[in-house]
Parts: C-alpha cells; sequence; structure tokens
C-alpha cells in the first residue's frame, strides 16, 4: 500500500479535536476536511504537498477552494494573474473590503498549513457568519495569491506583486524553471498570460486592510503554550547570485 492511502490529515487532526471549540458557526471539523482535502492534491510519497507556483496542481487547488467558496455563498472571481476572490457583501457595499487569505501554492514537498490555513480559516469566517445570518458592515473578501512561494522561479509572490502592481515584468519574462519554461509559458500553460498578468492591479483605494493567519514556522508559542500571535516584524527572503574567478596558482613551502 502506497503512502499516499495512508496519510489522511483530516483524521490527524480530529483525534485531538476539542469540539467545545465549535461555536458561533465555527466548524473545526469543516476545516480539517477542507484542509485534508487539500492535502491530496500534490501530496508527495514523503506525505509532503507539491503545488508549485501556476502549476496545475495549484490550479486544481484553487478550483476546489472556488467551489467550497461559491458554496458558502461568495461571489467569486479570477484576476489575470490567477489571484481568486470570493466576495461577501458587508451592510455598507460602497466603502473599502476586508481581504483575509494566503496561497495554495507550496515549495517542494512543503507542508499543508502553510498558506491553505490562512485561505480556509477566512473562508471559515465567512461559513460562519453564513450559518449565523450575521451580516458584516464592511464587504469580506477571502483571497487565495498565485505563486506566493515562489519555489518554480526563485522569486515569490507573483501573484501579491500583480495584485500590488509591483515587481518587473521585464525581469520575470527572462527567468526559466527547472524545466526550462519561461514565465511566460507557466502562464499560458493555466489559461493566463502576460497581458492578463500586467493587467491585474487592483485600485487599493477599494480595500481597507489585509489580515492573514499563518502557521508558527518556529517553536515560540508551542513552547510557551500560547495559541497564537502577532506577528510585529517580517524577515523577507533575499537571493543573491556569487561569481568567483581565481586563476591557477602554487606556493612554494621554502619562500
Amino acid at each position: 500500500m502506497s503512502q499516499k492511502t495512508i496519510f489522511n490529515l483530516k483524521e490527524k487532526l480530529l483525534e485531538t479535536y476539542d469540539v467545545s471549540f465549535d461555536y458561533n458557526g465555527i466548524s473545526g471539523k469543516r476545516l480539517a476536511e477542507r484542509l485534508g482535502a487539500l492535502s491530496k492534491i500534490g501530496l508527495t510519497e514523503q506525505n509532503g504537498s507539491y503545488r508549485t507556483g501556476f502549476s496545475f496542481e495549484e490550479k486544481e487547488a484553487k478550483e476546489l477552494v472556488m467551489k467550497w467558496m461559491k458554496e458558502s455563498g461568495l461571489s467569486v472571481h479570477q484576476d489575470g494573474a490567477g489571484n481568486v476572490f470570493g466576495r461577501l457583501e458587508g451592510k455598507r457595499p460602497d466603502v473599502p473590503a476586508i481581504l483575509s487569505g494566503s496561497h495554495v501554492d507550496s515549495v517542494p514537498n512543503g507542508g499543508h498549513f502553510d498558506g491553505p490555513l490562512g485561505v480556509l480559516s477566512a473562508l471559515e469566517v465567512a461559513e460562519a457568519w453564513r450559518e449565523t445570518e450575521f451580516t458584516p458592515e464592511k464587504p469580506f473578501e477571502v483571497v487565495i495569491f498565485s505563486d506566493e512561494e515562489g519555489s518554480r522561479f526563485h522569486g515569490g509572490l507573483n501573484g501579491s506583486e500583480a495584485f500590488m502592481g509591483s515587481g518587473d515584468l521585464d525581469e520575470k519574462i527572462k527567468k526559466k524553471d527547472t524545466n526550462g519554461e519561461s514565465f511566460e509559458k507557466v502562464l499560458q500553460d493555466v489559461g493566463l498570460s502576460l497581458e492578463s498578468y500586467s493587467n491585474a492591479k487592483r485600485d487599493l483605494d477599494d480595500i481597507e486592510t489585509f489580515i492573514e493567519i499563518h502557521i508558527e514556522q518556529g517553536k515560540r508559542l508551542e513552547k510557551e503554550e500560547l495559541p497564537c500571535g502577532i506577528v510585529t516584524g517580517i524577515a523577507g527572503p533575499v537571493g543573491i547570485h556569487l561569481s568567483r574567478r581565481s586563476g591557477s596558482c602554487r606556493k612554494y613551502t621554502d619562500e
């Protein structure tokens, strides 16, 4: 029997889950089921996740979440960079929206919570509001950004940069992945294009703030037995290319 048939993330999450945490429409079981369903897309032999940016696996994961968004009553659309938005209108639909979410792509053999937890937690908020018939004051959008990890082209934030209208498209065009495929080619493979990508900028006046829940990638909260913390600083990844040139020489011991 293969590792893929043995691994069951939903069961692992629910083994010790305390159902008293379910309240005001929040369902831990639903969240565990959805994390488990996403974990099966791009599942590796080591029970990790392999959904690189702009891959068919990332697209499949987005489509599954879009299905859940629609079932929860959100209006759903994708922009030209493949970013996904599920919108719940508020009592005041003309004011700037609150956005929350993350990404569903991963590094090779990555974890199952980095990204999906942020997306599905935001969706769970919308689900809870629907079940309790609550309407927020302001519009609320659940977001999935494309290729946030950046393992494919050694530079992430491709979806969020398009959303912000930042990033250097000329530099992105020059990049190739490990299979020799260009940035333009991988966009085309999932139904996007350089033109659609460059037109994905959002009017930032329509957004009040962005909130993201993220899995802790250290052990500070765990050691202190704290359930969550608020991030006050972020260390961004930086890549550098180094070249070293030298000539042959010989150092004599009798000099």
